[in-house]
């Protein structure tokens, strides 16, 4: 018998470790059957309009319908699970060195579930949240959000424009650790290269634009540095909630609030109850700018364009397209 090459021996396990991790995920995810999820935030404000996650997909999911995802996806999805774990540790040990009287606890040991007044647990579990360690007493939270791609750090880094799903889920929770400011941190673990990038994108990173190295002219940027973006998030005397960052001249507000995300949980819970299906997300941007739209790159498009218009034949077709996949 010819011994498997080692190379091939490694592609093989790391194909496998991804099935045994996915049927890992299976197993918590039918523990969860029935729950709605705080990472699956949205918004549906007082006119009628959706930001973030779709909450069709969000009924899908509390029911054990999701995507599939390939191994090409799981290799990201590991990535950001790896920055979590880094973000957490160096947090850990700068609060150690400097601030003592705190404690930084990860999201295994934080339990922010809720009720819908239907009874519907809403699960929630931020990243981090910062506690007095005496008492407990959370006093701000963290959302860590890994940039994988040069499009998306360009925009939450140099753009200065976090993504309003990543604005309601932050918000989301910290309103169930008592509105304690949240900070969502976003990380690029990367250098992308613009040498042979267009000149309209090279244009964007002029001579003195911070965490670019150029080239030896001092002009051309060679390449974008890893580095993290933190934005504070806090709550407005109106209720809505706002972000800042370095750079930014003032807060920005947004539609995020209380009232708005209970609304979208409730419109999940429609759907989940009746099968009306409701508007689709809108293709704006939380704090008024414009976004993309979210039905553009979802794989269930093509059933809502076609069935929408029926519930139950929707959700036939849909269960289908998941099985498919």
């Amino acid at each position: 018998m010819t011994a498997t090459p080692w190379a091939s021996r490694a592609l093989d396990w790391i194909g496998q470790g991804h099935a045994a991790k996915a049927a890992e995920h299976a197993v918590k995810e039918a523990a969860k059957l029935g729950h709605f999820r705080g990472g699956s935030a949205g918004l549906l404000t007082e006119d009628g309009t959706l930001y973030g996650k779709c909450p069709r997909v969000a009924y899908l999911r509390s029911q054990g319908l999701e995507e599939p995802v390939d191994d090409n996806t799981r290799e990201v999805f590991e990535a950001g699970y790896a920055n979590e774990v880094i973000v957490l540790d160096l947090l850990r040990r700068g609060a150690a060195a400097h601030d003592p009287d705190l404690e930084v606890a990860d999201g295994d040991g934080i339990a922010l579930t809720y009720q819908l007044p239907d009874g519907t647990p809403v699960s929630c579990r931020p990243d981090a949240l910062v506690r007095v360690r005496e008492t407990g007493q959370p006093v701000a939270g963290f959302e860590f959000k890994m940039a994988a791609s040069l499009w998306s750090w360009t925009a939450v880094h140099y753009d200065r424009r976090p993504r309003s799903d990543h604005l309601i889920q932050a918000g989301h929770y910290s309103l169930r650790a008592g509105g304690a400011p949240f900070v969502l941190l976003y990380s690029c673990r990367a250098e992308f290269h613009l040498s042979t990038a267009p000149k309209w994108l090279q244009s964007k990173f002029p001579p003195g634009v911070y965490d670019v190295e150029y080239k030896d002219d001092g002009a051309t940027p060679l390449k974008l540095r890893p580095a993290n973006r933190a934005y504070e998030l806090t709550w407005r005397a109106d209720g809505r909630l706002q972000y800042w960052t370095d750079g930014l001249d003032a807060p920005v507000p947004t539609e995020v609030t209380a009232d708005a995300i209970e609304r979208y949980y409730l419109r999940v819970a429609e759907i989940r109850d009746t099968l009306q299906l409701g508007p689709r997300p809108s293709g704006m941007a939380v704090d008024g700018s414009k976004s993309f739209m979210p039905c553009d790159y979802c794989d269930l498009k093509p059933v809502c364009d076609a069935h929408e218009a029926t519930g139950a034949t929707w959700l036939d077709h849909a269960r289908l397209k998941l099985a498919k996949e």
